[in-house]
């Protein structure tokens, strides 16, 4: 359990809504002060950057035994990216969005595996 990415939640999510046909993507939470609302995909969305900033203080502070969950969320990036290809219903601005956070989820558990971790990486040259 503790090696499961947490951004798989907001990717469970947008796929439940989507391929069951239920458009809660667009549907308005509320107004915000300027002419704008906040929809569903933005609620989706502040809810994987709540989840990105948890799972990588988890990376730091279990950096040693995070392999699994490294692995784990390149797949899950991989396979979300796959569906972007795959799948029309899911190609909109939120579920790209979605893709960027785990990308950087990605990224982000690696450098800090390394650094956690004392590795050093070298270029030759």
């Amino acid at each position: 359990m503790k090696s499961i990415p947490l951004l798989i939640i907001p990717f469970a999510i947008y796929n439940f809504f989507v391929f069951a046909g239920i458009d809660f993507i667009d549907v308005k939470f509320f107004d915000l002060s300027s002419t704008a609302a906040l929809t569903g995909g933005g609620v989706l969305l502040l809810v994987g950057v709540l989840l990105l900033c948890i799972d990588i203080i988890k990376t730091a502070l279990f950096a040693r035994g995070s392999v699994t969950e490294q692995l784990l969320s390149i797949v899950l990036l991989l396979a979300c990216s796959i569906q972007v290809v795959i799948w029309p219903e899911v190609r909109t601005q939120w579920y790209v969005l979605l893709l960027a956070l785990q990308a950087a989820d990605v990224v982000a558990s690696l450098v800090v595996s390394l650094q956690a971790n004392g590795k050093d990486v070298y270029v030759s040259r």
